[in-house]
């Protein structure tokens, strides 16, 4: 016999992605020198989020729900069902995507965003993301046209890490296409923006980065003339650290600060969040204090946006 207790549910990661984006997922297997293999997946259109419950300070066992675009899925239904001759590799993906559609189990991100009063999922956040690039000097917009090619700059991902107890951070996934019709595999980045403590952790190791670069550079100087064995591992030492040094400072990372004080965000988030919330309510939790929730949700929304 097991006893219940009351906990309240904390939204620790946040995904939102607008476009079909290519990601990496471990499949589970250790290449022969111990380093993780990965396979290249997909996130397709729609609002994931992971749901942590806490008992004041303890933290239970968190869960991920997802909340797929259904007009993802139309679209690729009409496009298939259009086709003037079909193999049977059509037919058995219409007949997928058409079970997919009529599943009465599934809640999508177009009922989420509809009981808060949000716009399309396309729409949503799209100052915001106007706003993000211009926090990152290669992405601002210039004052005056450099009268090239147009390159079309597309949201992908909102991803938003937001664990109650540890480092935050928010990053955003951009797509760059060469076409309007976003025909073809766009060219992906990735734009980071951290709370201060993340950022004060990163720039301390950048000065030890720095640090052990200008000792081993010394130390090797240092060296008698001519090939050796310390020469070897030493200079190798300092390649990597080289490496990872200028691999780190290619990231731009903005502060999350600033980008969770911008007005639409502020309005619209918490809305997000709350719809979700309700959503899962009225399927899973028919006795949750939604009113607590949204107290609760503000003073945590007010704690990142000061981070």
């Amino acid at each position: 016999m097991s006893e219940v207790r009351s906990a309240l549910p904390y939204i620790s990661h946040l995904r939102v992605t607008k476009r079909p984006t290519i990601k990496w997922e471990p499949i589970g297997y250790d290449a022969q020198n111990g380093e993780d293999l990965y396979r290249q997946g997909v996130d397709l259109p729609g609002i994931e989020c992971e749901v942590t419950p806490y008992m004041g300070s303890v933290k239970g066992p968190a869960a991920t729900y997802r909340f797929p675009l259904k007009a993802f899925f139309e679209a690729n239904l009409a496009k298939l069902q259009a086709k003037p001759q079909k193999n049977d590799q059509d037919n058995a993906a219409i007949a997928n995507l058409q079970a997919t559609i009529a599943n009465p189990e599934t809640i999508w991100a177009e009922s989420i965003l509809l009981a808060g009063g949000l716009p399309t999922l396309t729409a949503l956040w799209q100052d915001v993301f106007s706003d993000a690039l211009d926090e990152f000097t290669e992405w601002s917009e210039p004052e005056v046209a450099a009268g090239g090619i147009p390159l079309y700059v597309r949201e992908m991902q909102w991803d938003a890490r937001i664990p109650y107890e540890s480092a935050k951070s928010i990053t955003l996934k951009v797509g760059l296409f060469d076409t309007e019709q976003e025909e073809g595999a766009p060219a992906l980045y990735t734009l980071s923006f951290e709370d201060a403590a993340t950022r004060a952790q990163r720039e301390a190791y950048n000065a030890q980065l720095v640090q052990r670069i200008t000792q081993l550079t010394a130390a090797i100087a240092g060296l008698p003339e001519g090939p050796s064995e310390t020469r070897t591992q030493m200079e190798q030492e300092l390649a990597g650290y080289q490496a990872e040094k200028a691999q780190r400072d290619a990231v731009e990372n903005g502060l999350m600060s600033d980008l969770l004080s911008n007005a639409s965000v502020q309005q619209s988030l918490p809305t997000l969040l709350v719809a979700i919330l309700g959503a899962l309510k009225a399927v899973y939790w028919p006795d949750l204090d939604m009113q607590m929730v949204q107290e609760r949700l503000a003073e945590t929304l007010g704690e990142l946006a000061a981070a």
